[in-house]
């Protein structure tokens, strides 16, 4: 068992959503969604998911969307964005690996996770695999 000696037996959920559930956000219901999907799909399945937990390191605070711990596989983090095709068509990349589109710029979201999972890593402490995934609710398998 790669994390503790504890067994788990189902799937353990953790985080408040009822925040973001009923904001007026539509990134948050978005995270909301795909956290409430996963639950669902993963229902039986022996690991811990945890919506934004606060990962702490000296004065630095982050917030991934959602992690998936598994006591076998390791450590996912589920990076959650709700652009859509037209977001894709029309933005335009600046040379700081921003996403700019309408005049807003946002963070890329491969960099982001890439800096959960360092921190992750620096957190532990040990020799676990974590991995990121980012999820697109609003694209299609075609798209």
């Amino acid at each position: 068992m790669l994390l503790a000696e504890k067994r788990i037996n189902d799937l353990i959920t953790l985080g408040d959503i009822e925040v973001d559930k009923n904001g007026n956000n539509f990134s948050q219901r978005m995270e909301v969604i795909a956290y409430e999907s996963l639950k669902k799909s993963l229902k039986g399945v022996a690991s811990i998911l945890y919506y934004k937990p606060m990962l702490v390191k000296g004065k630095q605070i982050r917030e991934p969307d959602i992690l998936w711990i598994h006591p076998y596989i390791g450590i996912l983090v589920v990076e959650v964005k709700a652009w859509g095709y037209r977001f894709f068509k029309e933005c335009k990349i600046d040379r700081n690996d921003r996403f700019i589109w309408k005049g807003k710029a946002f963070p890329n979201p491969n960099k982001e996770a890439r800096e959960f999972v360092n921190l992750i890593m620096d957190l532990i402490k040990k020799k676990i695999p974590v991995r990121y995934i980012l999820y697109f609710p609003n694209l299609s398998s075609f798209e």
